[in-house]
């Protein structure tokens, strides 16, 4: 009877767990990354995908082919995908837990995909699940090695290098890692180089192959790639080592509380009390960085995974030639292939955390209690984060004004933020009412162009300063064609914005003859022949 009724709360924890992932792509609403993403697939600039995330784009582009360009259906096969890595692990461990244990495995990663989930249809997502689908390859390859596993691994590898390129990691990394599984045994040193290099070959020559048939240039678009303003590998170096940092520090909390626990819990005479001690102090911390790193509370999940395998490979005199050893190497390679190129640190290593309990479950840790009540209390950590700060917008109970545009429909934002964009759709029509054109350019500027595209100015750049020369002979060039049009410029959030001293661009508007309009948050600059 007891456990029927343990069944029963498990069964209605994995509802609620449901309803609370897919409730949440109703609400929030970023100007940048959603919509960067769905313009750079459904109106490329010169009809030209990137290349740096071609497939992303070609994706992107069927889904809207097949159910249209509404923002929400975007965002639900965003949600359906973030799924698949749990629904992997599942299959994997369907025979090794009890059913009642499945539902509260979940529970825990539907929680944990809430939480990371940003609503965001792009080369996140797909590189998540492309990565997840790698790493059970590999993981199935290390237990039954079959040759067709390696033609697998090398057509999964392509596949996440069209989504996106820095992923190209992944090629000496699993090289590396079959280099040794093919050579670990010989005794007689003697190295087996035909699987690594059958690998290595047939998954470079493929992809570089189809970069030229691509785009003649690949190498000048790959120089210039790497050579933006945002990802100069300096700066990449210098985020990365700040967030290393504060990983190192969350991960020496991790170590150190789980040795003090461990002292006291063979010593204590109330172990319960213990452990309580120990998940109320973790609950704190958990609190702390919710509000403190909001965002950044990925971090904290990556440090979680780290120390994990720290203690782990202490505390297991485990072989290096050893199943275990093998996998959580893996893992951790896995985990850091996400951050590679990206320029915001080291924050998208977290996206593999999902699959740090099917980690947890199949290496069977000493003391696993500390562990559990680690995902427990991160788990509350998601939700708060995902309550307090969604991405790129305020409070969940403020996100309670509709929008009454067709391609935002049920989505749901702060009222200033919904009133900013009807503001700008009403002046925007004014104006073509006026036989006026109208554009936008501005960081903040690709909603716009996903909601007008005939406005876009033709700049597939994600960021888009006022005060970048390079685009202002661009922009000038278009202008000069027309007679009659007005520039809006859209910066910043409308709770963000400040009109206090004009930039580059907007000085040289004014030379050129434009006339400056601010009416409430909207700002544009207007010329006309009348």
């Amino acid at each position: 009877m007891r456990a029927n009724s343990f069944n029963y709360l498990s069964s209605i924890l994995v509802v609620v767990a449901v309803v609370i992932y897919f409730s949440t792509i109703f609400y929030g609403l970023d100007f940048t990354d959603s919509f960067y993403h769905i313009n750079e697939a459904i109106h490329p600039v010169n009809d030209q995908y990137k290349f740096s995330f071609i497939l992303t784009s070609l994706f992107i582009n069927f889904i809207a082919r097949i159910f249209g360009e509404q923002v929400i259906v975007f965002r639900f096969i965003n949600s359906l995908l973030l799924l698949i890595p749990g629904l992997i692990t599942i299959v994997f461990l369907r025979k090794i837990i009890s059913k009642k244990d499945i539902l509260n495995y979940i529970t825990i990663l539907l929680i944990l995909t809430t939480s990371l989930n940003t609503n965001i249809l792009g080369y996140d997502t797909l590189t998540t699940v492309i990565l997840t689908l790698i790493f059970f390859t590999c993981y199935s390859y290390l237990i039954n090695k079959k040759g067709y596993k390696i033609l697998l691994l090398s057509v999964l590898v392509i596949i996440a290098v069209f989504i996106r390129f820095p992923n190209l990691i992944l090629i000496p990394i699993l090289f590396a890692l079959l280099l040794f599984e093919e050579n670990y045994r010989d005794y007689k040193r003697s190295i087996h180089l035909k699987i690594p290099m059958l690998y290595v070959v047939l998954t470079s020559t493929i992809i570089l192959s189809v970069f030229y048939l691509i785009n003649n240039n690949f190498s000048e678009h790959f120089l210039a790639e790497i050579n933006t303003s945002s990802h100069k590998p300096g700066l990449l170096l210098i985020s990365y080592l700040k967030d290393l940092a504060k990983i190192f520090g969350f991960s020496l909390y991790f170590i150190l509380t789980y040795k003090v626990l461990s002292f006291n819990i063979e010593r204590a005479r109330n172990i319960k009390m213990s452990y309580f001690l120990f998940y109320l102090a973790q609950f704190f911390l958990a609190i702390t960085v919710s509000v403190v790193y909001k965002y950044n509370f990925t971090l904290y999940y990556v440090s979680i995974a780290f120390s994990f395998v720290t203690i782990y490979l202490i505390e297991n005199k485990i072989s290096i030639y050893g199943i275990k050893f093998k996998i959580i190497i893996l893992f951790i390679f896995m985990l850091f292939v996400h951050p590679f190129g990206s320029n915001t640190g080291l924050l998208k290593a977290a996206f593999l955390f999902l699959l740090f309990p099917f980690l947890l479950i199949i290496l069977s840790p000493k003391n696993a209690r500390f562990w559990i009540g680690n995902l427990i209390v991160i788990c509350f950590l998601g939700i708060t984060v995902k309550v307090i700060s969604p991405y790129e917008d305020d409070n969940m109970w403020n996100l309670n004004a509709p929008l009454n545009i067709h391609q935002l429909y049920l989505v749901r934002t702060t009222k200033q933020r919904a009133d900013y964009i009807t503001d700008i759709t009403y002046e925007r029509q004014r104006l073509i009412g006026k036989d006026i054109d109208v554009y936008f350019y501005g960081n903040k500027s690709h909603i716009f162009n996903y909601l007008y595209p005939s406005s876009s100015l033709g700049i597939s750049d994600f960021n888009q300063n006022l005060e970048n020369s390079n685009f202002q002979i661009k922009i000038q060039n278009i202008l000069k064609k027309k007679r009659n049009l007005a520039l809006f410029l859209t910066t910043s959030y409308p709770n963000k914005i400040i009109y206090s001293s004009q930039s580059l661009l907007e000085k040289e508007l004014m030379e050129l003859g434009f006339e400056k309009v601010l009416k409430n948050q909207v700002l544009y600059y207007l010329k006309t022949t009348d």
